[in-house]
């Protein structure tokens, strides 16, 4: 029983030791009731993109989309009818030089509907 413990022990040394961190940005932002909300998130990696690893809990359309007029990924919200509050969207962006190894990086949007 003494040798199991202390494998456990040393497997959960071992596998908490290799945990990175990420970056995580936050960002407030407002709306109007019943408006979208646009906001860009910046230019393509080479590698990687843009992916929503949390979506809001009272969205009527949130999706990251290419908009030809901002010039890059952009992330698209538009609130629950008649929605007032707080919403908050995670998403994570993956980056890569083109060698495949991939950084990751956190973004928090906190989108205040008023």
């Amino acid at each position: 029983m003494r040798i199991f413990t202390y494998i456990i022990c040393i497997l959960l040394f071992v596998s908490c030791d290799g945990e990175v961190e990420i970056p995580v940005t936050i960002i407030e932002l407002d709306v109007n009731v019943n408006q979208e909300l646009r906001y860009y998130l910046g230019n393509n990696p080479v590698e990687g993109g843009y992916t929503i690893t949390k979506q809001p809990k009272a969205y009527s359309s949130s999706e990251i989309l290419l908009d030809e007029e901002l010039g890059g990924p952009t992330y698209f919200y538009l609130p629950k009818r008649d929605f007032k509050g707080l919403d908050i969207v995670e998403i994570t962006l993956k980056t890569s030089t083109g060698n495949q190894d991939f950084n990751k990086e956190l973004i928090v949007l906190r989108i205040t509907v008023k």
